[in-house]
């Protein structure tokens, strides 16, 4: 029994089952400890095939996406840098898919002043100035969706906010209206719950 480090022996397995100290089995803590510290990267690898075998027709070519998707999947483990190359990867997908966002100008005045809203029907930016009556009607646009700086992680977590509503508002319809996979919903949970503890 002392040399049972999977706790396998009827003795180690009578006294984990029983609640008495004992040796904890090493690779079932080994598994934990691996999920523990790299669980959100498995949550973004779930996030992104899941979306990518959502979106894509099979066996359609889409070398920009597949570029992109490899480099978000290089990234995966530097928790510093993964939020917002997945926040990119989910716009270079909404593009891929014919949804791209247009955030260059506003939609109304065609300056590229001010834009902090998105129109939910077109996918254009709307400045402050014109949004007026329908600002409750707007989405946010963080200033980290049209390029301008890294962000903070509240920063990405809204900008996933506001892409999540056209991956499952505009192209979840046009896909047949399936539901949108739920790993990508668990990442970003995740992210959120991650973000709140710091």
């Amino acid at each position: 029994p002392a040399k049972d480090v999977d706790g396998f022996h009827i003795s180690n397995v009578g006294l984990l089952g029983t609640g008495q100290k004992s040796m904890v089995p090493c690779t079932p803590l080994g598994c934990l400890m691996m999920l523990r510290d790299h669980h959100g990267s498995l949550a973004g690898l779930n996030a992104v095939t899941a979306l990518l075998a959502f979106a894509l027709p099979e066996r359609e070519a889409n070398t920009r996406l597949y570029k992109q998707s490899e480099q978000l999947l290089d990234l995966l483990g530097q928790h510093e840098v993964w939020p917002l190359a997945y926040l990119r990867f989910e716009m270079a997908l909404l593009e891929a898919c014919g949804m791209g966002l247009d955030l260059s100008a506003c939609a109304v005045t065609g300056t590229n002043e001010n834009l902090i809203y998105i129109s939910p029907r077109t996918g254009r930016a709307v400045s402050e100035q014109v949004a007026g009556p329908w600002v409750n009607k707007l989405l946010p646009l963080p200033p980290i969706l049209i390029g301008q700086g890294m962000g903070s992680d509240a920063e990405i977590e809204q900008a996933l906010r506001t892409t999540g509503y056209f991956l499952s508002q505009k192209l979840a319809p046009s896909l047949g209206n399936r539901s949108l996979p739920e790993a990508r919903g668990r990442y970003v949970d995740l992210f959120s719950r991650l973000i709140t503890r710091t």
